[in-house]
């Protein structure tokens, strides 16, 4: 689709990164007869009104009120009735002893045969980037065409959500792409090692891969400056293209763009909404609310046109999550940023939210970038005035030092956490294993009895926010932990890693005993 001029289809199915209700495609005919569980594969049946997505599959992802979220093959996630969905049923391939080949780019799609890991459980291959920067690839058991695991849709990375199809001979135009995303760190000649996962049963689960090129490659990413961000707000980067950064002259902020609009659900993804620009924060700025749903979806278009889309590297996006700013450029589709979707925004409806974007910013004098990008946004109390979260205190006892224990080290205190005076938090980068599933406490001191635990069996800011509250320093910590990757937009594949962060503040007395005030993670690009 054009940009400036967007069709229906293309744009406005978001309630959540491209999703619609059943009430929304006109209703219902067919009944289910089998009970759905997330996971499942499912095929689109009965739909009176938006009748195209009859016959078309996906997978279940999630539940809201009464609605299955389904990420349909190559449309992107809508919201249905159970009664419009047909659960399929897919056999289970065991390739724990079955061949795997991959093919791609990088030789002309020539097949080759990947290599087994029985410690790692999954398929591997390494190849190198060209001078492009970027490589596409598909794979083939017994080295046949007909029978190719492919993405549902072209450019497929590990950083975005997509589905796994086949074994079947309709993978055209539908590859993996290596360098495309940013948080590849993508080089001529950078090295990577591609993996196929498999499940417990041998059945394939999802492709992935990681940088092993040597430490001192250089790349475009290299030379960007670390970013402090505020005790809420998750890193970020932004492409350094031509106009797509701010201009510092002394302590004065130049705003970048001439225009900058947010389009969503709200306003049919057309850019009327301007966003005003705030020279003492340097920041643009939109305030909205939420609808019925309790979900806005939302990019920003840079002066008016389409192909100058500031948008997440990712469906779902949220600052919460670590999503990266991407843009502007024209490859914004299917890729919004959600308010609503994550505990941490307090939904309901008719609650609002401002929206800020703070722009990289390039120093005058240097032409260095100071900061990157950054896309968040705040609740507002009933006066329009940012809202301030209750949060529960935790006193802490005079201490040297904070250790995080987790299931990655076998719950030894190994690892003391690092101190940022500036964002008053103590901080450890954690990495994702196998089970996508990582499980943490913290100990005063490596102190057992001094353990810092959450209030329920599996803490989690992006299931429940009660759930993570900070209790302790006690000894009554046993089977209580804050647990990373228990909500799917975490995205939480082997290897990926999350700083983990807990942020304490000055007590209201001036005592000099620390507060604990809460815990969250954020995924690290």
């Amino acid at each position: 689709t054009e940009a400036g001029a967007p069709a229906a289809e293309a744009f406005a199915p978001a309630a959540s990164t491209q999703q619609t209700t059943s009430d929304d495609a006109g209703g219902c005919e067919t009944k289910a007869s089998v009970a759905l569980a997330v996971g499942d594969r499912v095929v689109v049946q009965g739909l009176v009104g938006k009748t195209s997505l009859n016959g078309v599959s996906g997978v279940l992802v999630g539940m809201t009120d009464v609605r299955w979220q389904v990420r349909l093959d190559g449309k992107g996630k809508w919201l249905l009735k159970a009664h419009c969905l047909v659960k399929v049923d897919v056999p289970r391939l065991d390739l724990r002893s079955q061949a795997v080949h991959i093919a791609g780019t990088w030789d002309s799609w020539t097949v080759h045969s990947m290599a087994w890991d029985e410690t790692a459980g999954c398929h591997q291959y390494e190849l190198s980037l060209g001078k492009c920067a970027e490589e596409s690839f598909q794979l083939l058991l017994k080295a046949d065409w007909k029978l190719c695991l492919h993405p549902d849709r072209n450019d497929a990375n590990p950083y975005s959500a997509y589905n796994l199809c086949g074994p079947d001979a309709d993978g055209g135009g539908k590859r993996w792409t290596i360098g495309k995303h940013l948080a590849d760190k993508a080089a001529e000649g950078a090295r990577y090692r591609v993996s196929l996962r498999l499940a417990g049963d041998g059945h394939p689960e999802r492709v992935d891969w990681l940088n092993i090129s040597p430490v001192g490659l250089s790349d475009e990413t290299k030379e960007r400056p670390v970013h402090i961000s505020p005790p809420d707000a998750a890193p970020a980067v932004v492409s350094a293209g031509v106009g797509t950064h701010a201009t510092m002259n002394g302590n004065s902020i130049q705003p970048p763009y001439k225009s900058a609009f947010v389009v969503g659900d709200f306003n049919s993804w057309k850019p009327r909404e301007g966003m005003a620009w705030d020279k003492e924060r340097g920041c643009y700025h939109f305030r909205l609310r939420l609808g019925y749903r309790q979900q806005e979806s939302f990019q920003v278009i840079v002066d008016g046109d389409w192909k100058q889309c500031l948008h997440p590297d990712e469906p779902d996006a949220s600052h919460h999550l670590g999503s990266l700013v991407c843009g502007p450029d024209g490859e914004g589709h299917g890729k919004n940023w959600t308010v609503g979707l994550l505990p941490q925004d307090r939904a309901a409806r008719g609650a609002g939210y401002e929206v800020r974007l703070f722009p990289a910013v390039v120093l005058a004098d240097t032409g260095r970038f100071s900061q990157p990008a950054r896309l968040d946004w705040q609740r507002l109390d009933k006066d329009g005035m940012p809202e301030v979260m209750k949060e529960q205190d935790v006193r802490l006892p005079l201490h040297e030092s904070i250790k995080i224990v987790g299931s990655w080290n076998s719950w030894r205190p190994q690892q003391t956490m690092a101190w940022d005076a500036c964002r008053s938090c103590y901080h450890a980068i954690v990495e994702v294993g196998r089970e996508r599933l990582e499980s943490f406490q913290f100990w005063v001191d490596g102190d057992a009895s001094k353990c810092l635990h959450p209030r329920g069996e599996a803490g989690s800011p992006f299931v429940s926010t009660e759930s993570s509250t900070i209790c302790g320093p006690d000894e009554q910590g046993q089977g209580k932990h804050w647990t990373i990757g228990l909500n799917p937009l975490e995205r939480a594949s082997c290897g990926v890693r999350f700083e983990v962060r807990l942020f304490l503040a000055a007590s209201e007395t001036g005592s000099v005993s620390p507060i604990a005030k809460r815990v969250n993670w954020v995924r690290m690009p």
